[in-house]
């Protein structure tokens, strides 16, 4: 048996580290990856592939922490070892630049994320070629950044350039194929061009169909993007059958409380309430602000202020949903059930926004009670993981799932007990209609000012 100072223990200590941040056990983690840094500085092997892995472990776990600066430090280190290990023209070093450009594309730095792919690729074309799956992935994710950045004249060469390299690698009856396709015909709703929308995206449908994928998330996205592009033609029915389509498998998926599912809900209640199937979209409308805000509130106090801003901006679209279908039905004798919601909706997402939880996790964070700074660190760690293993299929998730879920609720417990800061920062308290009725003197009125797109899908008509 080899001693605590060997590259095999090494090895040990980072595989184990890795395990704890799948986990989400980060406290673990964090001691385990820096045990195992600690003997290969010992043994000089600071220059190899392994001592990269391991920093890049460590980036993973400050990524997810929210610790971004610290997340960039070690994915940059990792980096430079990788590079010097292998050389700058090796296929493992261009797909750690390609990593980094995906971590600065989710950031919002989309300048330095450009420029990393783009590197990326060059090494690929050189040391394999355009054919090589790593290389169209880079390709795949250029195309995603520059539909972020709204380039969508570029977005539409490149991802149409991966379309063609996958039909010729890998057929066109291949799922990863159609998933491409799907991708450049999601493009098209945003530019407006909605017919080209409807026949590209109904060729990956029919390639999901044929390849028997249509149990896939995938395919459900499929679905759902298929839908928008109806309505963009006004095809409400056609619109409706496709969300109803995706969200069964969404439902088989995830299950009915999963934000996934509620994002098919809200296009299917949007599809019905402009078809005239008014009762019908006005409980959908309820259903999936439900879902969504319960979501919200179970996750917005342990993230970092831009994560706040990033979650906020994927979920402001129920709020948008939400004061369109109210537009259409408006004079009709909308339910109360449907203002109610539309309004208290919009108060919710207004107060998250106002809300600032910085002083609870600098508070938490520079404790000097070392005991709830680090059940403090377990926690924001677990909720997370629990978060991204929610968003996963139900058959993909971790078998340490209950675990997790467990002892999350185990140290929320003792954080309660022992922090009322933490007590405190935990309750999320949305303004209600009631709130506002009872700030109210008499003869007062509250007056509350909104803008939406008239047209689902990227139309530039906005109603104020």
């Amino acid at each position: 048996v080899r001693g605590p100072v060997s590259a095999s223990y090494a090895t040990s200590a980072g595989n184990l580290g890795l395990h704890y941040v799948r986990v989400g056990d980060y406290e673990k983690a964090e001691k385990y990856l820096f045990e195992c840094l600690a003997v290969y500085d010992s043994l000089k092997l600071t220059h190899t592939e392994n001592y990269a892995s391991t920093l890049g472990s460590l980036g993973a776990l400050y990524s997810n922490l929210g610790l971004f600066s610290k997340s960039e430090y070690y994915k940059k280190k990792a980096l430079e070892v990788e590079r010097a290990a292998v050389g700058d023209s090796h296929p493992n070093y261009a797909i750690d630049l390609g990593n980094m450009g995906s971590f600065y594309m989710d950031l919002g730095a989309y300048g330095k994320s450009e420029t990393l792919i783009k590197q990326a690729m060059d090494i690929m074309i050189k040391s394999l070629s355009r054919t090589n799956n790593f290389y169209q992935t880079l390709l795949n994710n250029l195309g995603v950044l520059y539909t972020k950045m709204r380039q969508y004249e570029k977005a539409d060469s490149v991802l149409q350039a991966v379309v063609e390299l996958r039909k010729t690698t890998l057929g066109e009856k291949n799922l990863t194929t159609a998933l491409s396709v799907m991708n450049w015909g999601a493009l098209f709703p945003k530019t407006g061009n909605y017919r080209k929308a409807v026949t590209i995206i109904g060729e990956a449908y029919k390639m999901f169909k044929e390849g028997n994928g249509t149990n896939t998330n995938a395919f459900a996205t499929t679905a759902q993007n298929y839908g928008q592009a109806y309505e963009g033609l006004n095809l409400f029915d056609s619109a409706a059958l496709k969300y109803e389509e995706g969200l069964a498998v969404r439902k088989q998926l995830y299950g009915d409380n999963n934000n996934s599912y509620a994002t098919m809900l809200q296009g299917l209640a949007r599809a019905n309430a402009q078809s005239g199937k008014q009762r019908v979209a006005e409980e959908q409308l309820v259903r999936s602000s439900s879902i969504v805000i319960n979501s919200l509130a179970g996750v917005f106090s342990f993230l970092s202020e831009q994560e706040k801003q990033s979650y906020l901006d994927q979920n402001i679209n129920t709020n948008i949903n939400n004061l369109f279908i109210l537009y259409r039905i408006y004079k009709k004798d909308p339910s109360f059930a449907a203002i109610k919601t539309t309004i208290e909706t919009q108060l919710f997402f207004k107060g998250l926004i106002l809300d600032n939880t910085r002083s609870l996790i600098s508070q938490l964070s520079r404790s000097r009670d070392t005991g709830i700074s680090r059940r403090y660190a377990e926690w924001k760690g677990l909720r997370k993981e629990l978060a991204k293993q929610y968003a996963l299929p139900i058959a993909r998730r971790s078998p340490e799932l209950s675990f997790m879920e467990q002892r999350s609720e185990d140290v929320e417990k003792e954080l309660t007990r022992m922090s009322d800061v933490f007590k405190a920062g935990r309750e999320v308290n949305p303004v209600s209609i009631k709130d506002v009725f009872n700030s109210l003197q008499q003869d007062e009125a509250a007056i509350e000012f909104v803008r939406f797109p008239i047209q689902s899908g990227g139309s530039d008509s906005t109603m104020y």
